[in-house]
């Protein structure tokens, strides 16, 4: 079943224009998809923004405003039809209780609709998984030995101040398409290290600011369904070492984000928009060691940017696959990347891993042949000749090359 859309007019809000000429809505392309989560629509429609970014087609607001009730007769269709989809159980089952000594409990997949009262009474519980839900009890408060909430699964509104209870809590995994709100007690999780929340599109608390044993922060979709700036309290999470941007929508980074000296890994993958005109200076950071700079994007990031790269020289991973042409309208946006400057990575001893793949690369600069600790580099999908890659290989005999 495929649904065919009229043609509207977009713009992007920096002056490109064009039309959209509709969207294959067909779940037969997805069916035998392992990566595709059938039990859960919100996470289907995700799912295809974004592969519809991978093809270049953004949707605005109101192009999702019409394209969503469609979606939504579709999956009614498509979820309930023998042989497409594996239908779930006619009755959910109920839970079974867990030894009174267990530490592990995963409720997912299970059709709960409340936290069983047995949950609170597990005195060793420290890992409880989450779905079905929308709003946790204020009862959570009371699992005072908790160590990883997963709510990953759970489309939560919002989340009860008593959160703030949980000062054992190391890692909790949240999903941010329906929160309305969070509470500033986020901020009293003293013991947090990993905090994984997608999908958010709401301020994030300035109370975070006290997480001060916070070192893993996800980030990934951040602003969504639209550009915005970074959240100021991000710069504030000094023991801060993995932050992941990836797929968010940034009109700007601060010079701010500087602050974060203990920082060793950044993914600004896809995640600028033609707003942003400059990067701060990142070899600024001591302890940067990798950093994903993928050029795919929405409207297209700009090649200046790169000029931001190349100073640090901390680094040890670099990924920058997908820096090629860009096209909207039929017009191009973004030439294609064939070339980078000769000492592109003088200044950048001791990489060990590089991603140039989907760049329409023509030759590799000088500098690259000195990279004595590159231990893998991929050069897929790029336009090299058969003798550069072979010299590449001889410069560098322990390298090795993924084309």
């Amino acid at each position: 079943m495929t649904t065919t859309l009229p043609m509207y007019p977009w713009t992007d809000g920096e002056g490109e224009e064009g039309w959209f000429e509709g969207i294959d809505l067909s779940f037969d392309t997805w069916k035998y998809d392992e990566e595709m989560l059938f039990d859960d629509a919100e996470l289907v429609w995700q799912e295809l923004l974004d592969r519809l970014v991978e093809e270049d087609v953004s949707l605005t607001t109101e192009q999702q405003r019409i394209v969503r009730p469609l979606f939504d007769r579709l999956w009614a269709t498509y979820a309930n039809k023998k042989g497409d989809v594996a239908p779930g159980p006619e009755a959910p089952p109920v839970p079974d209780k867990p030894a009174p000594d267990a530490t592990d409990v995963d409720l997912t997949n299970q059709g709960i609709t409340a936290i069983p009262e047995w949950v609170f009474k597990l005195p060793n519980l420290r890992r409880l998984a989450i779905d079905g839900l929308s709003m946790l009890p204020d009862q959570i408060g009371e699992l005072d030995t908790l160590k990883e909430l997963d709510l990953s699964k759970a489309a939560l509104t919002g989340l009860p101040a008593t959160i703030g209870r949980l000062t054992q809590l190391r890692i909790l995994h949240l999903y941010g398409y329906k929160l309305h709100s969070l509470p500033k007690q986020l901020g009293d999780l003293v013991s947090l290290q990993t905090l994984q929340l997608s999908y958010l599109s709401i301020p994030l608390p300035d109370s975070l600011e006290g997480l001060r044993s916070l070192t893993n922060l996800d980030l990934s979709h951040l602003n969504y369904d639209r550009p915005a700036e970074l959240p100021p309290v991000i710069n504030r999470l000094s023991a801060l070492r993995r932050l992941s941007l990836a797929n968010a929508r940034l009109t700007g980074i601060p010079d701010d984000i500087l602050a974060l000296t203990s920082l060793e890994e950044l993914d600004l993958t896809c995640s600028v928009t033609p707003r942003l005109n400059r990067l701060p200076e990142l070899a600024q950071l001591p302890h940067l060691r990798i950093l994903r700079f993928s050029g795919r994007s929405t409207p297209a990031q700009r090649h200046h940017l790169l000029d931001s790269v190349w100073p640090i020289t901390t680094l040890e991973e670099l990924y920058l696959d997908r820096w090629g042409e860009q096209k909207i309208g039929g017009r191009v946006v973004r030439p294609a990347l064939t070339t980078l400057p000769d000492d592109a990575f003088t200044r950048t001893p001791r990489l060990r891993r590089l991603d140039l793949s989907f760049n329409e690369l023509t030759s590799l600069p000088e500098s690259l042949y000195g990279l004595t600790h590159l231990e893998y580099i991929n050069l897929s999908h790029t336009k090299l000749d058969a003798a550069t890659v072979d010299r590449l290989r001889e410069a560098l005999p322990e390298l090795h090359v993924d084309q």
